[in-house]
């Protein structure tokens, strides 16, 4: 199960060109960019951008990252978490490579409003996935707050179908997928 996850650069949208700038020449100019993404309007950003109704989003959510995000000598790992984000990248040809090899019954769950992971890298699993199944909400980059119930749904269909038809490919280790957004 894949909830706003990514494992295809052109999964990326255009909010996160700070992010490859800062990968290609970390430097003052380009983590002052990308910190946008570690300011209050920022993290609410990342919370309301692209839901159908932000009055369904709690602001504790926005409001504890902020806390936790604020926190002395937190603005500095967070930074490190972006950057070292990079090597997740490096990785991608390893996930895919696993995709088309194990072909694991796959659930592909998201926004597809979320401004930072695109539709069209959702759909891009279906270039090394045959049995791939989408559900891409009316919610931004995280769905699970204003499409909670639903997305619990489509998972529980999803185990129900998967488990009676493929029960051994559930259990079997995935690849291990590291992310910080």
């Amino acid at each position: 199960m894949i909830q706003n996850g990514n494992a295809y650069e052109d999964g990326f949208t255009d909010a996160t060109k700070p992010w490859f700038e800062l990968w290609k020449n970390r430097n003052a100019e380009t983590e002052a960019a990308a910190k946008r993404f570690t300011t209050r309007e920022g993290i609410v950003w990342q919370y309301v951008d692209g839901v159908r109704d932000r009055e369904r989003i709690s602001p504790d959510a926005w409001n504890t990252d902020w806390v936790s995000v604020s926190r002395p000598t937190n603005g500095r790992i967070q930074m490190e978490l972006l950057y070292d984000y990079r090597k997740n990248l490096e990785e991608y040809p390893r996930w895919q490579a696993y995709f088309r090899e194990h072909q694991p019954p796959t659930l592909i769950l998201g926004g597809r409003n979320d401004p930072i992971f695109s539709v069209q890298g959702a759909m891009a699993y279906q270039r090394d996935l045959r049995d791939v199944e989408f559900h891409l909400l009316d919610s931004g980059h995280f769905a699970l707050e204003d499409c909670g119930y639903e997305i619990g749904q489509h998972v529980v269909s999803f185990l129900e179908r998967v488990l009676v038809r493929e029960p051994r490919a559930v259990m079997e280790s995935p690849v291990p997928v590291r992310s910080i957004v």
